[in-house]
């Protein structure tokens, strides 16, 4: 069970066999549904982890829906007016990692990649090309570079640094995102071994006015 109650959203992640970020993952809750979202991977990777996973007697089917919806995605600190000013009434006054039903058929997820505010609209397909066209001519559209760049400033975790590839949840301050208590899942068993390795560190910058010369914690020279 994914513990997730109706019209909310979760930020998760899918992890490599080594405990590495495999896929930056949104899953939301929609009338029995679970809308899952994953960025750093293809589809046809993705459907192939997934049907992987099953279990035998797993009642669970999973339905490709590129080819039926578009994703939107509207980020910043006005994008709340911004889309009231622009047909979306009633959605600054979502609450984060929550999932709404607006008109024909379109969903509002609360949730960005770089930082507050963000909705993702998941729009028909049939309708996504005007209804981006017509909000693209009232703000402008970032580039992959302008993403990666708000995300730094904010602090969110960004699948597309390459820096980052050989990183866990651990270094990443991500394991509120993952349970170690599912430990079947892919990645969790060397993800644990990490967490209870007796060698770990970690490095902390300290400043102030008073620091001078050696840092001592328990009688113990650390810096």
């Amino acid at each position: 069970a994914l513990g997730i109650r109706e019209g909310h959203a979760r930020l998760t992640l899918l992890l490599s066999e080594a405990a590495t970020i495999w896929a930056d993952v949104v899953v939301a809750a929609d009338r029995g549904d679970f809308w899952l979202i994953a960025d750093g991977r293809s589809e046809a990777e993705l459907q192939a982890r997934l049907r992987g996973a099953r279990l035998p007697g797993d009642d669970v089917s999973c339905l490709s829906a590129g080819a039926e919806y578009a994703l939107l995605a509207i980020d910043g600190p006005r994008a709340p007016a911004f889309l009231e000013a622009n047909g979306f009434a009633g959605l600054s006054g979502m609450a984060s990692h929550t999932l709404a039903w607006l008109d024909d058929d379109v969903r509002c997820i609360r949730v960005s990649r770089t930082g507050e505010f963000g909705y993702w609209l998941l729009v028909p397909r049939a309708a996504a090309a005007g209804m981006w066209d017509r909000l693209t001519l009232a703000a402008p559209r970032l580039s992959r570079d302008d993403q990666a760049h708000a995300a730094l400033e904010a602090g969110v975790f960004n699948i597309h640094v390459d820096a980052l590839a050989a990183l866990t949840p651990l270094e990443l301050h991500l394991q509120w995102r993952v349970s170690r208590d599912r430990h079947r899942v892919n990645g969790m068993a060397a993800l644990v071994a990490r967490v209870a390795a007796p060698d770990r560190r970690r490095i902390v910058g300290l400043r102030g006015a008073h620091l001078r010369g050696a840092i001592e914690l328990d009688g113990a020279h650390v810096g």
